[in-house]
């Protein structure tokens, strides 16, 4: 029998083996099975809002009737994957700021990936291009003050990579990737949303010391170009080497050490400006595994635009018998200015038919042009199965960007959501739901809004 034989049939067996353990077969089972898949999804909803169009003194009530669809394609071997996704929305409704009744497709979106793995190397492809709503855009954990923007308008992104790693089983491995991404705005008023190009080059050739060290020599090449009211442009160049050491079975220590060149350009009435930032950067780890998590120290001091940044932070992770628990603290300091506290508490835990998470988190950010902010979030989160149908879910939370600059503008986000979730029939789901949501900025009037929505929808599959 040979080893292309072997390998199918314990492809098929372990899918097979899913399929047995019960209802939950369908799409875990059948994403291992090598072949061709085709997806649609389809999902009906309504939309009712009392400030659909995002505005500080809203008209009247809005809503809309819409239909999203998704369609895929995935080709898959022993060896490579290739998938394809696109999709988008029609919408139909009255929307009282935004010129009445309205009729059209909106948020198009598609995607490619492809994989292909060897016995020591891997490829991966990746390009993607979506519009959507600005306020649809998701709030990252690490999110800057651009995030907590409320405006009219969309998004459209467009983003390439490129990944390539050889050696991956050898003592002596390299690595090469490429990441392109274009976001541009339109139909926005806030001047803080600008248009941003994005191009980096990354490498790295890693060297096994013993079966306890790694050495790798790094090399990254960066740009952004920001069309801003500065015509803000940034390259960096990183050229250094990283260490990581296993102490001992428990403990392992790492480190990175670069030389960093940052190059920042920007125009003021016609005339350019540069300024270069140099000098050595520095990430110091150290780690211990404990018997229900680990501990480890992280200490950073790097180039940025105007200067340097500096931070140290300790972390904690707990694994429990119905929870898991993460906390860290430390300080910052950029530029030589007072020293911002960092703090990070995360708690997830389970009670019979229930799970709910708490979040509480506060850091510093730099933006392209040296502006510093110091960010504040607080997230509450609890789902609850009703029964073997259906569940309710219940979200809060409340995000601050505190701009330290003088000239800087401070805001603030608040969500509230409430979402109720039930299997109609075999194929087919609702969900309904209910936000509330709050935006304040220094400057501005504040955006509120209210939301309720419902939506069917169901996913088709076949195989080839």
């Amino acid at each position: 029998m040979s080893t292309k034989t072997r390998t199918n049939i314990l492809i098929v067996a372990s899918a097979l083996s899913v399929i047995n353990s019960g209802d939950a077969f369908t799409q875990e089972a059948l994403s291992l099975l090598p072949g061709v898949k085709l997806t649609l999804d389809v999902a009906h909803g309504i939309t009712v809002s009392d400030n659909y169009s995002n505005v500080a003194d809203p008209a009247g009530a809005s809503g809309v009737l819409t239909t999203d669809l998704t369609f895929g394609l995935e080709s898959k071997t022993r060896t490579q994957t290739i998938s394809l996704a696109f999709g988008g929305q029609t919408v139909l409704g009255h929307l009282a700021d935004d010129g009445g009744d309205t009729f059209g497709f909106q948020n198009p979106s598609g995607t490619l990936d492809y994989t292909q793995s060897g016995a020591s190397t891997t490829l991966a492809v990746q390009a993607g291009y979506q519009q959507l709503d600005v306020n649809d855009t998701e709030i990252a954990d690490t999110f800057t003050s651009t995030d907590l923007i409320y405006d009219n308008g969309t998004l459209e992104q467009i983003t390439a990579n490129l990944q390539m790693e050889f050696g991956t089983r050898s003592p002596i491995g390299a690595a090469f990737s490429l990441g392109y991404s274009d976001s541009t705005y339109q139909d926005t008023t806030d001047p803080d949303l600008v248009d941003t190009l994005n191009f980096s080059v990354d490498a790295y050739l890693r060297v096994d010391l013993s079966r306890t060290a790694e050495l790798k020599l790094i090399a990254r090449f960066s740009e952004t170009d920001q069309d801003d009211l500065l015509d803000s442009k940034q390259s960096t160049q990183n050229f250094g080497l990283g260490l990581a050491y296993t102490l001992s079975p428990t403990l392992v220590f790492g480190s990175d050490v670069t030389f960093d060149r940052r190059e920042s350009r920007t125009t003021v009435l016609g005339v350019e400006s540069s300024g270069i930032d140099e000098g050595i950067s520095t990430a110091l780890s150290l780690t211990r595994q404990l018997p229900n998590g680990s501990l480890g120290a992280i200490f950073n001091s790097a180039v940025i635009t105007g200067g340097r940044s500096a931070s140290l932070t300790v972390e904690r992770k707990m694994e429990l018998k119905r929870a898991k628990v993460t906390y860290s603290f430390g300080a910052s300091q950029t530029n030589s200015n007072g020293i911002d506290p960092l703090l990070s508490v995360f708690y997830q835990g389970e009670v019979p038919r229930a799970s709910y998470t708490v979040q509480l988190s506060q850091g510093a950010s730099t933006n392209l042009d040296g502006d510093r902010f110091l960010n504040s979030d607080i997230s509450l989160g609890y789902a609850y199965d009703l029964n073997s149908i259906s569940s309710l879910a219940l979200n809060l939370s409340h995000r601050v960007a505190d701009a330290q600059a003088l000239l800087g503008i401070d805001r603030a986000q608040s969500n509230f959501s409430v979402s109720y979730t039930r299997e109609l029939t075999k194929d087919w789901d609702l969900r309904a739901s209910y936000r509330h949501r709050f935006v304040d900025a220094d400057g501005s009037a504040a955006v509120r809004s209210n939301t309720i929505a419902a939506t069917i929808s169901r996913s088709y599959l076949s195989r080839r």
